[in-house]
């Protein structure tokens, strides 16, 4: 028993009973170990930190600063109760596309410290933080998760930003962690092959439960029941909780002569999952990046029901046009519109 708990103020007297001095002593011990009936501090989260304690079920040993996605509890309230309240801890593994615990790649952690096969170590759920990551693009400034690996990937959109980084290729990353409120849908695909990143994809139905949706690629031209894949290709079969918002980025086919500019729209075309131009459903409204045959665009549904653009001579005072299908086929009766001339 340490000393400081047995003090007497010099040449002053003492009466205890020996009942109550044991109880002191036994409080005193109780204080100092923390043990016996005081309530411990529950130990999975340090607030000021964001710090968790997470256990390495992937099949191999992660090395410090690399990403595992977060799974959950080791211990739930129904199988340990002490566990759950006092040292409540997750379990995290390799992000892998199929695996119905890891449909959400927003659910991720930054390991603080190399952690073995099977062991139990701090991760960083939410904060800044030192990481590893292949920069795929020097003007990226967002991460998410690359399948079967513990390295982040650079983006246009993803789950973190990235504060600083080395330069492009693998190397180190700063990273702000955050939780992510933005409306998020479940995306599986079912159309038979991998769905590329960014690509178009048509919604053919939606399960029972809300923001589950089944995608395929476009059947027709000019479908409006279109999204955009995020956060990397997505194999067939597998599914993937996905942000959705109404500013939408994809991936274009980039025409044999011309270009694709804000203002143009673009719509789907059959059997493709890029967009093409002169389609319906999609305006343009700025250009990310481009490649000898792709364009990536940013597009907004203009909420609008496909309509024909219709010229004449500059004498014209009217013009007949009819409304069409998503075939850009002209149907029901023919109305007039008054031309507008340009200003001179």
């Amino acid at each position: 028993m340490p000393k400081e708990f047995d003090q007497r103020i010099p040449n002053e007297k003492l009466k205890i009973f020996a009942t109550e001095y044991n109880k002191f002593i036994k409080t005193a011990e109780i204080v100092e170990n923390n043990t016996d009936n005081l309530e411990k501090p529950p130990q999975g989260l340090n607030t000021e930190k964001q710090i968790i304690f997470i256990k390495n079920d992937s099949a191999e040993d992660i090395e410090q600063f690399r990403a595992l996605a977060v799974k959950g509890l080791i211990f739930e309230p129904q199988e340990n109760e002490d566990g759950f309240k006092y040292r409540f801890s997750f379990k995290g593994k390799q992000y892998t596309q199929g695996d119905e615990d890891l449909q959400d790649p927003s659910n991720f952690c930054i390991v603080q410290q190399s952690i073995a096969v099977g062991s139990i170590g701090k991760a960083m759920v939410n904060g800044t933080t030192q990481a590893r990551v292949f920069i795929n693009d020097e003007d990226h400034r967002y991460v998410r998760f690359d399948d079967e690996s513990f390295i982040l990937q650079s983006d246009v959109q993803g789950e973190a930003r990235i504060q600083f980084k080395e330069g492009v290729g693998e190397g180190w990353a700063v990273i702000q962690m955050a939780s992510n409120d933005a409306q998020r849908i479940l995306v599986l695909n079912s159309s038979g092959s991998t769905i590329p990143d960014r690509s178009a994809m048509l919604v053919e139905s939606v399960g029972n439960v809300p923001n589950h949706f089944t995608c395929v690629k476009p059947d027709r031209n000019n479908a409006l029941n279109v999204i955009p894949l995020i956060g990397g290709d997505l194999k067939d079969g597998c599914s993937r909780w996905q942000s959705h918002q109404s500013l939408m980025i994809f991936k274009a086919t980039k025409p044999e002569t011309g270009s694709i500019e804000a203002g143009d729209f673009i719509g789907t075309k059959e059997n493709e999952f890029d967009l093409v131009k002169e389609g319906f459903g999609f305006l343009v409204m700025g250009v990310v990046e481009a490649s000898p045959t792709d364009i990536t665009v940013i597009c907004q549904f203009n909420g609008m029901s496909p309509a024909l653009i219709a010229t004449s001579d500059e004498t014209a005072e009217k013009i007949n046009v009819k409304t069409v299908n998503q075939d850009g086929t002209g149907e029901g009766d023919e109305f007039e519109l008054d031309v507008l001339q340009p200003a001179p």
